[in-house]
């Protein structure tokens, strides 16, 4: 069976304020954020299937992460919308992660599992990026890490 990686890009804007921070992003301000997710997964091989050729619909996977996005993060105050989550592009990424992996695996429920989320690249600004990897998940997971 034929493996692939497929990407998409999402945009969003957001502002929060890193309190404990030594610098001016103590300050409340804003971003415009980009978000890359990564899939891995099989190429669908059967010819009757409405998503041969791909290993998922892309349409499908923005409508799960931009659910996630609309629900948190976009036009929010992030301090606010993230409970208990002390918004660094890094603390995002687990969030980010966690919660468009349980979205895939509620929209892929009827099928196989043959897909699996790779990563998570959250841009904060065109030059500074965070990222988390399902590697890095198993391996906090397994102590790992």
């Amino acid at each position: 069976m034929k493996k692939a990686r497929i990407t998409k890009r999402f945009q969003f804007e957001a502002a929060h304020c890193l309190t404990k921070h030594d610098g001016k992003c103590k300050q409340v301000h804003g971003h415009t954020y980009t978000l890359e997710v990564s899939l891995i997964g099989d190429i669908i091989e059967n010819p009757f299937s409405p998503e041969f050729g791909m290993v998922f619909d892309f349409g499908k996977l923005g409508k799960v992460v931009r659910s996630v996005i609309d629900m948190l993060y976009d036009h929010r105050m992030l301090n606010d919308s993230l409970e208990g989550v002390y918004p660094t592009a890094e603390n995002m990424c687990y969030e980010l992660f966690s919660s468009i992996s349980m979205g895939l695996t509620e929209a892929t429920q009827d099928g196989p599992n043959r897909i699996m989320l790779e990563k998570v690249r959250l841009w904060e600004t065109a030059n500074s990026w965070a990222e988390v990897s399902c590697d890095m998940i198993t391996g906090i997971l397994g102590g790992e890490f």
